[in-house]
C-alpha cells in the first residue's frame, strides 16, 4: 500500500516480527538448536578443551611435536608457554573464539527458513501475503525476525564464552 505512513508501516513490520520471533520460539524444532549449538560451541567444549590440558599430560607433552605444522608466527605466540597452557591458548583462542561467528549465523538461518517455510506449514502465507502490508515492509519484517534473535543469541553466547573460557583458562 502507498498511501499509509511510516508510523502506520513500522506498526506493521513490529507486528510480524513479533508474531514471527513468539511462533519460532515456541517451536521445540527451532529453539532447541538456540540453546544446544551455543551451550555446545560455548561451553562445553571450552571445558572439554581446560581438562584435556590438564589431565591428559602425556597428550598433552607431544603437542610440541604437532607444533612445527602450524604457522611461525602462532608458534611464536605461544612459545613461552608450558604444553598445557599452549594447549589452553590454541584451543580457546585460536580453535574455538572463531567458532563464536557461527552461534548467529546458525540462529538466522534457522528463524529465516522457519519464517517462510513456517508460514507455508501452518496454512497463515495466503493470509499473509493479502495483509495491508507492503511486500517490501514484509521482507524488512522477515530479516529482522531473523537478525535481532540472532544478535541477541550471539551477545549472550559471547558473554557465556568470555566468562567460560576466563574460568576454564584460569
Amino acid at each position: 500500500m502507498t498511501g499509509r505512513g511510516r508510523p502506520e508501516r513500522m506498526r506493521a513490520v513490529r507486528a510480524v516480527v513479533r508474531k514471527d520471533v513468539t511462533v519460532a520460539l515456541s517451536s521445540k524444532a527451532v529453539s532447541v538448536p538456540f540453546v544446544v549449538v551455543p551451550v555446545m560451541l560455548m561451553v562445553v567444549m571450552p571445558l572439554g578443551i581446560a581438562l584435556l590440558a590438564r589431565f591428559a599430560d602425556g597428550e598433552v607433552a607431544r603437542l610440541g611435536d604437532q607444533l612445527g605444522a602450524l604457522a611461525p608466527a602462532l608458534v611464536a605466540r605461544v612459545a613461552g608457554l608450558d604444553p598445557a597452557q599452549q594447549v589452553v591458548v590454541l584451543g580457546l583462542v585460536y580453535l574455538l573464539a572463531p567458532l563464536f561467528l557461527v552461534v548467529p549465523l546458525m540462529v538466522a538461518s534457522v528463524l529465516a527458513a522457519d519464517s517462510f517455510a513456517g508460514e507455508k506449514e501452518r496454512g497463515t502465507l495466503e493470509a499473509l501475503v493479502y495483509s495491508p502490508i507492503s511486500d517490501r515492509d514484509l521482507v524488512l519484517a522477515k530479516m529482522l525476525s531473523a537478525w535481532l534473535p540472532a544478535v541477541a543469541v550471539g551477545l549472550v553466547a559471547f558473554v557465556v564464552y568470555c566468562v567460560t573460557a576466563n574460568a576454564a583458562a584460569s
